[in-house]
């Protein structure tokens, strides 16, 4: 669910944005995660370069990858030189200029739109809308390849209308390969009690397949690219 093929996952850590349904809180902080150098994450990606090689490779997800992105360029261009397929798995909250240096060393980038709403967007991220729509307009103007990728959660984005609007987002828009809908789920609800935070979802129950598969359909419907999950 991080890219095409067999990928190795690099976690950055910190991130502005505060996702109620977020299933890595612990990447929240900055001043936290392991220390590491380039050379020590290529170590570990190296090793599994065999599995990659079949259409996979590398992403960079976090937390948002974008907030290290000096060090991001670094890992992007060492994954280069050793001819590994890269993406950067982003909230499109960051496009200054080291961010939009790493952008381009990037294979494919993988912008998760929360919701297409401002305000719906704030409640859901603590965040507004406006620089992820700008995130994006840099991706077209830059011919940069991108999935568009949003988490259905149900009573706040799981309508037709809601998929209208997605739809009409990314429609025209070349650069967009593909558009994918990841279901709710709670995976991380464990860590939110680890850090001692309210999981504001617990009572939530995550979308069927059906509703899932209807979504899927409405998106298609407007000729929009969306793959069934694996």
């Amino acid at each position: 669910m991080d890219g095409p093929g067999v990928r190795g996952v690099v976690f950055l850590q910190g991130c502005a944005f505060r996702c109620i349904y977020c299933h890595n809180p612990d990447t929240w902080a900055m001043k936290a995660g392991e220390p590491v150098t380039v050379g020590e994450v290529m170590e570990r990606l190296l090793r599994y370069a065999p599995y990659y090689r079949n259409g996979g490779g590398v992403t960079f997800s976090g937390g948002e990858p974008l907030l290290q992105a000096g060090f991001l360029r670094k890992l992007l261009r060492a994954c280069r030189e050793h001819g590994l397929h890269t993406t950067i798995d982003t909230n499109g909250h960051f496009l200054h200029s080291e961010a939009r240096w790493a952008l381009a060393a990037a294979d494919l980038v993988i912008l998760d739109v929360k919701h297409t709403n401002p305000e719906r967007h704030m409640a859901l991220t603590d965040h507004g809308l406006d620089t992820t729509l700008a995130f994006l307009e840099h991706l077209t103007e830059k011919s940069i390849p991108a999935w568009v990728r949003q988490v259905t959660v149900p009573g706040w984005n799981d309508t037709e209308a809601d998929m209208d609007a997605l739809a009409a987002l990314v429609k025209g828009r070349t650069n967009i390969q593909r558009v994918e809908l990841l279901a709710l789920h709670h995976l991380g609800r464990g860590k939110w009690a680890e850090l001692g935070k309210e999981y504001s979802l617990a009572d939530c129950e995550p979308p069927s397949a059906a509703t899932m598969q209807t979504l899927r359909a409405r998106l298609r419907s407007h000729g929009v690219t969306v793959p069934e999950p694996d």
